[in-house]
């Protein structure tokens, strides 16, 4: 279930994540080390306009204690904006990119003529102007979907794959399965859409859907592209 992301959601998350678990507001102020009338607070958030707005350590504490989003929970108690995307870059991708916007626009148009030239002589692995298309492509993905946005996986589904990865023998089968599998779940209501291993395998392997989930997902430790599609649909 994705709940919406909104103050008045928070409290309403957090107690769904509970009843899930079989936890109850005593269990998850042990796990967390929150005193229980902090987290009773925390549990009323967007709905008891008296209680207090929840404190950024307790938010963090709770993240930590039930391996949830720290964005996604920041963003529901509105400590971070809901437009919010972090940077996968590294310290001098940053600064390149700090730069290129305090340059005049003539600056930045040379700029960017070149970065297209050593583009168009295939001394970069860009895929000029496709490349940037997809990019703009995957931001508005983002907007419109909240599945889509940065997540931090939970410590839990971590182990999960790590552990999975080393036992299988055949990874490309067992995320296949997987994903064949969730997509089913997701379409069965769905008489027009129809779901097969083939189709799955035919659109992973386009050169444009691997450079998509590497744009959402960068993590260059996964095996490769169906991984990062099954960790882009898991629940």
């Amino acid at each position: 279930m994705t709940e919406p992301i909104s103050p008045k959601s928070l409290g309403s998350y957090i107690r769904m994540v509970l009843n899930e678990r079989g936890m109850s507001a005593n269990m998850l102020a042990q796990a967390s080390g929150v005193a229980e009338s902090t987290i009773r607070s925390l549990l009323k958030q967007g709905e008891d306009l008296s209680a207090p707005g929840p404190h950024p350590l307790v938010l963090r504490a709770v993240c930590d204690a039930l391996g949830l989003d720290h964005i996604r929970i920041f963003q529901m108690a509105g400590y971070i904006p809901l437009e919010y995307q972090p940077a996968h870059l590294t310290p001098s991708g940053e600064y390149v990119g700090v730069c290129f916007d305090a340059m005049t626009p003539d600056q930045q148009a040379m700029l960017l003529g070149m970065i297209a030239s050593l583009d168009r002589s295939k001394q970069l692995p860009l895929g000029g102007k496709q490349m940037a298309h997809l990019v703009q492509e995957v931001a508005h993905l983002r907007q419109q979907y909240g599945l889509f946005r940065f997540r931090k996986a939970p410590v839990l589904d971590e182990i999960g794959r790590i552990a999975g990865n080393l036992l299988r023998p055949n990874l490309e089968e067992l995320y296949l399965e997987r994903t064949f599998l969730r997509l089913s779940a997701l379409f069965q209501g769905d008489a027009d859409m129809t779901i097969t291993r083939a189709h799955i395998q035919q659109v992973i392997h386009h050169a444009n859907a691997a450079a998509v989930v590497n744009i959402l997902l960068p993590r260059k430790e996964m095996y490769g592209s169906l991984e990062k599609l099954y960790w882009l649909i898991h629940p």
